[in-house]
């Protein structure tokens, strides 16, 4: 039996997972966090920066817009809850 030995290529997956599509698809996930987190405790602020490619995979934030959003999360831990 012949051995099969693999090389990972990290630029190719650098450059995947830095992908439009892949930025997308943070988007979409950190809009359905914010969608959570804002309607959880009467809180209606919870905002979303778009995906965006890093230095090793893209990314998206979901951050607290007004007062009230980050009054709520310091005293509920709103986006760990809206991310559990």
């Amino acid at each position: 039996m012949d051995s099969v030995e693999y090389k990972p290529n990290p630029n190719g997956m650098r450059s995947l997972l830095n992908s439009d599509d892949y930025c997308k698809l943070c988007t979409s996930e950190a809009n359905v966090i914010a969608a959570r987190a804002n309607g959880m405790y009467g809180a209606g602020g919870y905002e979303v920066s778009p995906g965006r490619p890093g230095r090793n995979r893209a990314h998206a934030i979901v951050y607290t817009g007004d007062m009230h959003s980050v009054n709520s999360n310091r005293l509920h831990n709103t986006l760990q809850k809206a991310i559990d």
